[in-house]
């Protein structure tokens, strides 16, 4: 087996560094075009991809009008929202983009564990059992919330207020996104968990079919999204690709099916 560990990968990181040439194209896309919808997963604490975009709207004087961020690890969405308090147009959510057992069912069910040895220059995160460790990036906001809760409880004395926020995991965060779009140009930036990456993508598929948006795709030499990046390139008539680094790990690419005409 050859495949790679994405640890040692020149450069890897858990966040999407801030590259040169991707900040260039991303400042023209922003200063061209009247984005008014943002989609983020996966937004660890928030240093990345997120500020990065953020500063850009900024800088533009391009506020949208909606910008979700979901990070599916409570640890990291806590420190995030700190991270990003600044940034009053920008609402981190605690959950998960795609629903959660649609999510455990994709990945128990991916033929792609059964042929890792056809591909030798993915990365991957552990060689070991790896839909075992995604299992667990997966189930973990699940877990962390019945425990925020139960915690809560237990500290809930005679004299206490109760108004302490509950912090509740989201699910399927996307679909609802999705759903309360019109005709506006949106965003969407795809940087989350590594076994379900293929299956987010696809799902931004199916929500925004007939629609126009930008794509951003972080890990493209990675379990994570090398088969996103594969379908991009083979279906032009669906995709425009914008500009690419395999380097750097990054896609950006623009829908560009026809709307529906009633």
């Amino acid at each position: 087996l050859e495949l790679k560990l994405y640890s040692s990968k020149p450069g890897a990181s858990i966040m999407m560094e801030p590259d040169p040439e991707f900040i260039m194209v991303m400042e023209e896309i922003i200063r061209k075009n009247n984005i008014r919808s943002v989609f983020e997963s996966g937004t660890y604490l928030g240093t990345g991809s997120t500020e990065t975009l953020a500063k850009l709207f900024v800088e533009n004087n391009k506020k949208p009008e909606k910008f979700i961020t979901v990070e599916t690890n409570l640890d990291y969405f806590i420190k995030a929202k700190k991270n990003l308090a600044k940034y009053n147009f920008i609402k981190p959510v605690f959950g998960l983009s795609v629903d959660y057992l649609e999510a455990v069912k994709f990945l128990v069910n991916d033929r792609v564990f059964e042929n890792l040895d056809k591909y030798e220059e993915i990365y991957i995160d552990h060689l070991s059992n790896p839909q075992h460790y995604y299992l667990k990036e997966i189930m973990i906001g699940v877990v962390q919330e019945g425990l925020e809760k139960s915690t809560q409880k237990k500290n809930i004395s005679f004299f206490s207020s109760g108004k302490k926020e509950t912090i509740e995991f989201k699910n399927n965060v996307l679909s609802d996104f999705c759903c309360d779009l019109y005709h506006e140009s949106s965003l969407i930036v795809l940087d989350s968990a590594a076994g379900i990456g293929f299956y987010e993508f696809n799902q931004v598929n199916q929500l925004m079919y007939n629609r126009e948006y930008y794509l951003v795709l972080d890990d493209i030499e990675h379990l994570k999204h090398f088969r996103s990046r594969e379908y991009i390139e083979t279906h032009s008539e669906e995709y425009n690709i914008i500009s690419q680094s395999k380097e750097a790990g990054w896609l950006i690419a623009k829908s560009h099916r026809k709307k529906n005409v009633n």
